[in-house]
Formats: C-alpha cells, structure tokens, sequence
C-alpha cells in the first residue's frame, strides 16, 4: 500500500534487455518519494537515475473550472486529424446506458466529463452510471501512439477485482474500434470498446464488447450521451 511501479520495455529496435521502472513510494497527503531506475539484465539488478522527494508547500488546488486540466495550454503541442479526434470527445456529456442484465436490458443514467491533458496530446475521461451503491465509475486516458500509429486507452474502473487495462485500436471513419485480449478459464475473450467522435450536433454513442475470440456478439452496454452547455 502506499506505493506503485511502472515499467516500460526495450525501445523499438532494441535488442537488449534494458528496461526502465519508475516507482512512487512513501505517500502521504502532503510528501512522496519518485525514483527513475533501468536495468540491462531484464530486471534482475536496478540502477537509480534519479530520486526525487517531493513535499507539499501549499494546499491541494481544486480541479479547474470548465473542461481544461493544468497541463492544458493552446493545444499545439499535438496537432492534426489524428487528435483532432480524441479532442473531439472533451466536455461534460449526459445520457443514460444500457446494459444486459441477468433479468433483461437495464437502462441507467449516465454521465462523463472529458478532459483535455498534455496540451492536446491526451484526454483523460472519468464516466459513471447508475446511482447509489451500485453506481459504476470508469477512468480513462486515450491517446494516440505516432510511433505504432494507433490509439491507446489506459482505464480502471471502482470494482477492487479489476485490474487496470490497455485497450488499443484505429479509428475507423469516426469511430474508435479499441480491443483488447482477456485472458479466461474458459478460454481467451475479446473486450472492445468503440467510441465514436463527438457529432456537430453534440452527440456521442459507445459500445462495450466481451465475447469469446472469433465470436463476436452484441454489446453488453451501450452509452448514449449528449453534450452538456457549461457556462
């Protein structure tokens, strides 16, 4: 508790075994400690970069008005149609979703709000549905990989059990189609997710897949969302 680690492997064309590990340690409400580390033997001996011990001199700013994060400037550090289209998405959305349930299809409102992030480069998304104890929350960052050249969506959603997931895919006319395997005991299963870019008219339709490999079925949830004015 109270710490992370994250990697990353070789570069492309990398033929060795360096990879790199951040790892975030001692929290607490106003201090963390940041190290940078790589190793050239596949992980088994570390060797620090950098160490980092941050502490907190002011108190904790509240998230910014409107749909613009701190690390949101004029936008141009990522340009072109390829973002163009995951900026599409920010903004504050309503609507209801649609979920197959063990007694049939249940309807639930929904809400989202989209973030821009990394000056253009990203969004990061928090949506949720239902109400009460039974409310469901899901966050995402999406963003575009040039060097692979596809999109990928980083979340994790308030169900203890679930892991956080990558989910990667193209953007197919105006719809993200993003997939990704999911290891099962009763074989392997494909979850997809395919959002489609934000209308003129403010409107935005998703889909959710899980379904076993070569066995694609119908959505188990579908969000319909509409755009909300803000002042």
């Amino acid at each position: 508790m109270g710490a992370g680690e994250f990697y990353s492997g070789p570069a492309l064309g990398d033929a060795s075994a360096r990879i790199s590990r951040y790892t975030f340690c001692d929290i607490t409400p106003n201090s963390l400690r940041w190290d940078d580390a790589f190793s050239g033997d596949g992980g088994k001996n570390w060797r620090n970069n950098w160490i980092m011990e941050f502490s907190r001199t002011a108190p904790a700013s509240s998230w910014p008005k409107g749909v613009k994060a701190l690390t949101f400037d004029k936008g141009e550090r990522c340009v072109g149609a390829a973002y163009d289209a995951i900026n599409s998405l920010a903004g504050e959305w309503e609507g209801e979703v649609s979920v197959a349930g063990p007694k049939g299809e249940e309807t639930h409102p929904a809400k989202m709000k989209v973030y821009h992030v990394l000056d253009g480069c990203s969004v990061m998304r928090f949506l949720s549905w239902g109400s009460g104890t039974a409310q469901q929350k899901s966050f995402a960052l999406l963003t575009y990989n040039q060097e692979q050249e596809q999109y990928m969506e980083l979340s994790l959603d308030n169900k203890p059990s679930s892991p956080a997931q990558i989910h990667t895919g193209k953007l197919q006319g105006k719809q993200f189609s993003l997939t990704r395997a999911v290891p099962a005991e009763s074989g392997a299963m494909v979850s997809r997710r395919q959002w489609e870019t934000a209308t003129a008219d403010g409107q935005i339709t998703a889909r959710w897949f899980l379904f076993p490999e070569g066995q694609e079925e119908a959505p188990f949830a579908t969000f319909h969302l509409s755009k909300v004015e803000t002042k």
